[in-house]
C-alpha cells in the first residue's frame, strides 16, 4: 500500500515538476512577447517622428511655393508697370515727334539746307 502512494506521490511529484516547466516556459515566451512589443511600440514611435518630420517638411515647402507664387506675381506686376511706362514714354515721344513734324512744316520756320 505505501509502496503504491509512494509511486502516485512520485507522479504527482514528477507532474507538479512539468507544470512547474511549463509555466517557466510560459513566463519566458510572455518575456520575449514584452520585449517584442516594447520594440514595436519604439518603432511605432520613430515611424510618427518620422511622420511628423514629413509634415512639417512638406507644410514647409507649402509655404516656400507660396512665397515663391507671390514673388512672381509681383515680379509680373512690376513687369506690367514698366510696360506701362515704356507706354507712356512711347506716347511722349510720339507726341514729341509730331510736334518736330509739325515745326518743320511750319511756315513760320525757315528750311535752310
Amino acid at each position: 500500500m505505501f509502496g503504491s502512494l509512494k509511486e502516485v506521490f512520485g507522479s504527482l511529484k514528477e507532474a507538479f515538476g512539468s507544470l512547474k516547466e511549463a509555466f517557466g516556459s510560459l513566463k519566458e515566451v510572455f518575456g520575449s512577447l514584452k520585449e517584442v512589443f516594447g520594440s514595436l511600440k519604439e518603432a511605432f514611435g520613430s515611424l510618427k517622428e518620422v511622420f511628423g518630420s514629413l509634415k512639417e517638411a512638406f507644410t514647409s515647402l507649402k509655404e516656400a511655393f507660396g512665397s515663391l507664387k507671390e514673388a512672381f506675381t509681383s515680379l509680373k506686376e512690376a513687369f506690367t508697370s514698366l510696360k506701362e511706362a515704356f507706354t507712356s514714354l512711347k506716347e511722349v515721344f510720339g507726341s514729341l515727334k509730331e510736334v518736330f513734324i509739325l515745326r518743320q512744316n511750319s511756315p513760320f520756320c525757315s528750311k535752310s539746307g
